[in-house]
């Protein structure tokens, strides 16, 4: 059960957080934008990890850490590439894909979901690619091929990420790894623009950095608490985070659910109700 808690705590909390940092990044940039996402993620979790205590950090889990967060900034620079330069339509549904890319991982890693199991994450699967896809005859545009290659790039750097992020959470702890991550991505995205005085202060959408920040890392919170119980499970759900901001941000405008999205959110409903009551 922890696995679904935490996995449906991350998808909301990552939705909700990436509808608010696509409005801050309109305003001020994407990377700009990320980068106090961070900042802010770290003012959240660093108190945290020290009230903790110290952590001893063996050769395994400072090889997750790195490479968990490494990846994470990794598949985030790739996903606003591939975004900038194709149709979200397109290229959400395949870095949505990197939920069941780490629960092929985690399986291979030798995890052993249920046969119901299973069938309930493939369901939720389904239903997220049901809620992305665009309405009949909705144009997509043309886009350079890049933009798809950035996508499964984005999708396969994202499912290493959050394997590691699961191990690097369980041999340092949660608030630990969290706050190393977040410094990654403040050296990674911030200090390049610190360094070139092009840093801007995000006086006009500072709610919605405060709030994306606090909920992104939180976000990652829940999943590694989740993937203590079982990765493929609390990655798979996690995924969802797609289907919320899709869901979120065409009721934002206004708009009516199609058919197919309806039936689909639906969808994504019973595989939750699978995965609960089939996990162990």
């Amino acid at each position: 059960m922890t696995a679904i808690v935490g996995g449906l705590a991350a998808a909301l909390l990552w939705g909700l957080s990436a509808v608010a940092a696509q409005r801050s990044a309109r305003a001020i940039g994407s990377q700009a934008a990320l980068a106090w996402v961070y900042v802010v993620g770290l003012a959240a979790t660093l108190p945290v990890a020290v009230a903790a205590g110290g952590v001893a950090v063996d050769a395994a889990g400072a090889g997750w850490t790195i490479l968990g967060a490494g990846a994470s900034v990794a598949s985030l620079l790739c996903m606003y590439g591939a975004v900038r330069r194709g149709p979200l339509s397109i290229v959400m549904p395949v870095i949505a894909t990197d939920g069941a890319g780490t629960a092929v991982l985690s399986i291979a890693g030798g995890e052993r979901p249920g046969a119901l199991t299973l069938l309930g994450l493939a369901v939720l699967t389904v239903g997220l690619y049901g809620v992305l896809r665009p309405p009949s005859g909705a144009a997509v545009g043309r886009y350079p091929r890049v933009a798809l290659i950035m996508a499964v790039a984005a999708a396969a750097l994202a499912s290493v990420g959050l394997l590691a992020s699961a191990r690097a959470g369980d041999a340092i702890g949660v608030a630990a790894y969290v706050s190393v991550a977040r410094s990654v991505g403040i050296l990674a995205l911030g200090l390049p623009l610190a360094l070139r005085g092009s840093w801007t202060w995000p006086w006009p959408v500072w709610p919605l950095i405060v709030f994306s920040g606090v909920a992104d890392s939180a976000g990652f919170a829940a999943f590694i608490v989740g993937a203590g119980d079982s990765v493929a499970v609390s990655a798979v759900l996690s995924s969802q985070y797609a289907a919320v901001a899709g869901l979120v941000g065409i009721l934002a405008l206004g708009e009516r659910l199609t058919r197919l999205q309806a039936a689909a959110a639906v969808t994504i409903l019973l595989g939750v109700a699978v995965v609960a009551a089939t996990a162990r």
